[in-house]
């Protein structure tokens, strides 16, 4: 997990060296239920597909996005932003 600044934003990025998210698939990911192609060639029925659903709808609800990239390390990037507040204290 690397913490950086991008766009004004504090970027949370995890990622790994697997075999990544496929483009067409970056968007549905998180959609309730989804199971990418990967899971449905491995046969394991393994999860529900909810977890990255519930995880973008809480980052939303706190002011940030979730997304999905490609990693430098070749697999996937999960990457939070979140806004950076400063209070001013009178």
């Amino acid at each position: 997990m690397r913490l950086t600044i991008e766009e004004g934003q504090l970027a949370v990025n995890i990622d790994d060296n697997g075999a990544g998210v496929p483009p067409e698939e970056r968007e549905q990911v998180f959609e309730r239920f989804f199971r990418g192609r990967a899971a449905h060639d491995r046969g394991i029925a393994r999860g529900t597909g909810l977890g990255l659903a519930l995880s973008r709808d809480h980052v939303l609800a706190i002011g940030g996005m979730l997304r999905v990239m490609q990693s430098p390390e070749g697999g996937a990037r999960f990457q939070i932003l979140m806004p950076i507040v400063h209070e001013v204290h009178a």
